[in-house]
Order: C-alpha cells, then sequence, then structure tokens
C-alpha cells in the first residue's frame, strides 16, 4: 500500500495537475475560438465593467432575483460550493504536501473548521442528488455526466472525511481519497465542473448584453 500512495502523491500528482492545468487551457482556447467563429460581435461588445458587475451581483446570496425566489436551494448551493473550494484550497494536510512538493505554501484553516466543512459538503451533496430525484424538471435534465460528477465529489469528500477521523483502515482510506482526489481534479476541464472556469465567461457575457447593450440589469 506505501507504493501505492508513493505513487499516486508522486507521478499521479504531477500527472493530474498536468492534465488539469492543461485541459484548462484547452478549454478557455476553444471557447475563445467558438464565440469568434459562432458569434464574433460576442468579443466587440464584451465590457469588462459591465462583466464585473453580473458577477459580483450573482456572487452574493440573494442579491439575485432567481436566488431570491429559491431561498433554500440557494443557502444549499453556497454551502456547498463553499465546501468544495475552502476545504481543498485551505486544509492544513494539503498544503503541507505542496510545500513539500512544489515549495508552495500559505495560510490553512483549523483541522477543525475543515472537518466541520466536509460534512457540510457531504450533506449538500447527499440533499442536491435527492432534488436531482425528486424534481421532475430537474431529473428531465439530467444526465449521467450530472451524476457522474455529484457521485465523485461526494466520493472525495467522503473518503477525506473517513480518513480524517480515522473511521475506517486509514491507509486503505487515504489511498482511496487521494486517487479520488486526482480522478476529479484531471475530470474538472472535461465534464460540467468546467463551469467553474468557464462561468466567469458566461456570466460576463451576459452582463455585457444586457447592461451594455440592452441597458438594463441581469440579476
Amino acid at each position: 500500500m506505501d507504493k501505492i500512495y508513493l505513487l499516486l502523491t508522486g507521478p499521479g500528482a504531477y500527472i493530474s495537475f498536468a492534465l488539469f492545468f492543461g485541459g484548462i487551457i484547452y478549454r478557455v482556447v476553444l471557447f475563445i475560438y467558438l464565440a469568434k467563429k459562432r458569434d464574433h460581435e460576442v468579443l466587440t461588445y464584451f465590457n469588462i465593467p459591465y462583466a464585473m458587475r453580473s458577477v459580483f451581483a450573482w456572487s452574493v446570496p440573494f442579491y439575485a432575483r432567481s436566488w431570491r425566489k429559491a431561498p433554500l436551494f440557494t443557502i444549499l448551493t453556497y454551502l456547498f460550493h463553499i465546501s468544495i473550494f475552502l476545504v481543498p484550497l485551505f486544509l492544513s494536510a494539503h498544503i503541507i504536501m505542496l510545500q513539500l512538493s512544489w515549495h508552495i505554501s500559505y495560510p490553512w484553516i483549523p483541522d477543525h473548521l475543515a472537518n466541520i466543512f466536509t460534512l457540510l459538503g457531504i450533506i449538500c451533496c447527499a440533499l442536491l442528488a435527492l432534488r436531482r430525484v425528486l424534481d421532475r424538471g430537474i431529473r428531465y435534465i439530467t444526465t449521467a455526466s450530472d451524476w457522474y460528477v455529484l457521485g465523485l465529489t461526494f466520493l472525495v469528500l467522503l473518503s477525506g472525511f473517513v480518513s480524517y477521523n480515522q473511521l475506517l483502515n486509514y491507509r486503505l482510506s487515504i489511498i482511496l481519497h487521494v486517487f479520488l482526489g486526482e480522478l476529479l481534479l484531471v475530470s474538472i476541464p472535461f465534464t460540467k465542473l468546467s463551469h467553474m472556469i468557464i462561468s466567469p465567461f458566461l456570466r460576463g457575457y451576459m452582463g455585457s448584453e444586457f447592461g451594455a447593450v440592452r441597458g438594463v440589469k441581469d440579476w
């Protein structure tokens, strides 16, 4: 098991990050290329102030009308995104590994707080999955890719929670957590998780069209 762990945290980590950053560059370049090809005017009237205004408006909980119309979903969505952003980037164990491998270090959050947010993320994943099952409209547009993304995120959080709290065999659970985490990292540019990269561009496009062209708000 030690050899598997070293393989995953050594060559496996380098390959995962290479595919992640390479995939991000590919998606951004493809996005810009398709924008120019299919709607070349989109870059002509792209307005940075209005784009930033839109991104800000949709980033603030309950600021946009759509957020206010679905308060429970809004709370669930924000808790989920905060959890999957905060824990992977600011968990002490992750930062220590970055420091040992690439000499990158920055402040981290207390482990007990990361543990709480991990548990919140697990609960949010389960509730989002339940929503996809019970809501007919959401169920109709749900694809296998949606279940893959949600299921993989759930397993990454769960394996991390199990590893940290040593609820099962630690060696096995940490190996599983590292493998699933790297699989999730590689999946980001090539699945619907890529919205974390593309969404600011799309929101900026909407903000530019509604603000600079139509002279109205888009939230």
